[in-house]
């Protein structure tokens, strides 16, 4: 008897978490601009829980769903209010979930001020923060440049977690005394590190311009096997259709062979009539430096600009401005560079089109026509 219970109940476990994900990939879709099925999905997953559909009620569960969706898409932000306004009609409380999702996406906005009236809140209920809370104020104290608030935050959490060690070493930029006083008390925690927080440790040594050191880790992440060379993605919607663009003139999996002349065509447009040009500073510390020996010729400057020219999200951008929308959106892999930072910001201007680019930490940039 006791084996028909425990088998029961596996089922079903497994049964509310396949549902779950089912509700989850739906309201995803619905609160993604990007999507082809937002256009079909009608106001978004609010309305969707505010009224009944085959008798099934919103339960706690649904919004929170709602929630962690918003939390994962582009644009999702927007459907929040009506959330929390769904959320109170049916008396349901905040718990932690709900408080992080709200948190992050504060945090992912670079709004320091609602993340700290969120999370000042979570610690005035009886509800206690947990790692995920706390690694989000580090990730927005990083986003607003200032790496000993984000310490605050970061020496609040009590066991070992990778996340928020990456958050926390990310939020030091340049300040390579502080990753390296953060980066003593990452090794005493962890038994065996991962290469994240190599790569993470790396990213300060290029953004403090100590080549030397740099050399010296990326040589014993090559000795540990633990070297990663990330392919930059962008993925955006065309035509109702993903699709993926590659760093690089002839990179393979492109859209098409046109993707690269339509960069270069967008590049070159931006520049003529903006006040946009190239910023070398946003380059690989060890690249530019090694690049920069070779003089203005095919292995020095020209290297250089055409590394930056034909960056995943420019040829993604360079493909999308053909849509008839009003806003392009666009998602890529990595945390995008100063030069398409400063790119995008021209082009939404010269375009006359609003542009929004997300990053993988979940941080959307938006990129208006005004000044």
């Amino acid at each position: 008897m006791e084996a028909v219970v425990s088998t029961q109940s596996t089922w079903k476990q497994w049964y509310q978490r396949r549902v779950h994900g089912k509700v989850l990939a739906v309201l995803y879709a619905l609160v993604d601009p990007t999507s082809p099925r937002f256009t079909d999905a009608g106001p978004g997953p609010w309305r969707l829980i505010a009224r009944q559909r085959e008798g099934i009620r919103a339960q706690a569960n649904t919004v929170t769903a709602a929630l962690t969706a918003c939390c994962k898409s582009l644009g999702g932000g927007a459907a929040v209010p009506e959330l929390l306004e769904v959320m109170e009609r049916l008396g349901l409380e905040w718990d932690l979930v709900v408080y992080g999702c709200l948190i992050h996406l504060a945090a992912v906005r670079g709004d320091r001020a609602e993340a700290e009236r969120l999370f000042a809140k979570l610690e005035a209920s009886p509800l206690q923060p947990d790692i995920q809370h706390l690694t989000d104020m580090v990730l927005c104290c990083g986003l607003a440049g200032d790496p000993e608030a984000a310490l605050r935050y970061y020496t609040q959490i009590r066991r070992p977690d990778t996340a928020a060690d990456v958050a926390m070493l990310g939020a030091c930029g340049g300040n390579i005394r502080l990753a390296e006083e953060v980066w003593v008390g990452i090794e005493k925690r962890h038994r065996k590190l991962d290469p994240r927080l190599h790569e993470a440790l790396l990213a300060v040594y290029e953004a403090g311009q100590d080549l030397d050191r740099a050399k010296e880790l990326t040589r014993e992440m090559h000795r540990a096997g633990t070297f990663r060379a990330h392919q930059p993605i962008a993925q955006f919607y065309l035509k109702g259709e993903l699709q993926t663009c590659h760093n690089g003139m002839d990179a393979k999996g492109d859209p098409g062979p046109e993707a690269w002349k339509e960069c270069r065509a967008l590049v070159n447009e931006v520049r003529e009539h903006t006040d946009y040009d190239f910023n070398f500073e946003a380059l690989p510390y060890v690249f530019r430096e090694a690049s920069a020996k070779k003089g203005p010729g095919a292995g020095g400057e020209r290297a250089m600009r055409n590394t930056l020219r034909y960056h995943a999200e420019k040829k993604a951008l360079a493909l999308l401005r053909h849509e008839p929308s009003e806003s392009l959106h666009v998602r890529i892999n990595l945390k995008m560079c100063d030069d398409c930072f400063s790119f995008f910001t021209h082009a939404a201007r010269y375009l006359g089109r609003r542009v929004t680019c997300q990053e993988k930490d979940g941080r959307v940039h938006v990129f208006d026509t005004a000044d």
